[in-house]
């Protein structure tokens, strides 16, 4: 492959990856704009919102039998359909995924009973 074909397919994957990435930009501020974190995302307030919660034992870090103490790495995990950050993906390229920081959307209060620290 000739050198000059090679600038030409780098030129156009550049600019490809650029404009994907403008659309992605234009999604995000499309689903932030009016978002606010702190109202639970349901399609109806009257309406419960199914969360579910899984925790997976990562590895035991210590047992002390005496204390009945068992230390262990866990991750937790929830799902929940966020129905306030739904889009039409003919109107962004086809975007069907996007990643977004979890700090900027709405999370469960969950707290651990029973824990030590």
């Amino acid at each position: 492959m000739s050198l000059r074909k090679l600038a030409v397919i780098l030129v156009i994957l550049c600019i490809r990856d650029s404009l994907c990435c403008d659309e992605e930009y234009r999604l995000v501020r499309h689903l932030m704009q009016k978002y606010d974190a702190s109202v639970r995302p349901v399609e109806n307030s009257s309406h419960p919102l199914l969360v579910t919660f899984g925790v997976s034992l990562h590895h035991i870090i210590d047992v002390e039998e005496k204390d009945q103490l068992l230390t262990t790495n866990c991750w937790i995990t929830q799902i929940w359909t966020d129905f306030h950050l739904r889009w039409n993906t003919s109107d962004f390229d086809g975007i069907s995924v996007i990643r977004i920081p979890y700090e900027r959307v709405w999370r469960p209060d969950i707290i651990l009973y029973n824990n030590w620290i």
